[in-house]
């Protein structure tokens, strides 16, 4: 994964010993990229998704809600959630465009 798509990666055992997790890292452009590459559809499908998997870490993957104090999470939750909401408006109107183009050059 880390050779062929630059992602970064750690592997770390669950508490108990018996799962092994891979915690991957990227910058957004180079999951862009990649799913681009992939031809991936970039929308999660709740009902597959690991929601716990989506939580908000440091460099080192240790997730914030363990590291931080409540007051500075819900600041850096609301940041996420400014991010996500205008990452979501922009491919919202790129996906439209698309579609849009597709029925006039059909």
């Amino acid at each position: 994964l880390s050779y062929h798509t630059g992602l970064k990666t750690k592997t770390v055992f669950s508490r108990n010993g018996k799962v092994l997790y891979i915690l991957i890292k990227a910058e957004d452009a180079q999951i862009r990229n990649y799913a681009e590459k992939m031809k991936a559809n970039c929308q999660l499908e709740i009902g597959y998704s690991d929601l716990c998997s989506l939580e908000p870490c440091d460099e080192c993957f240790m997730p914030y809600r363990l590291l931080a104090k409540p007051e500075e999470m819900k600041k850096d939750l609301k940041q996420l959630q400014k991010k996500a909401k205008s990452s979501f408006s922009a491919n919202q109107k790129t996906n439209r465009r698309k579609r849009s183009s597709q029925r006039k050059s059909s």
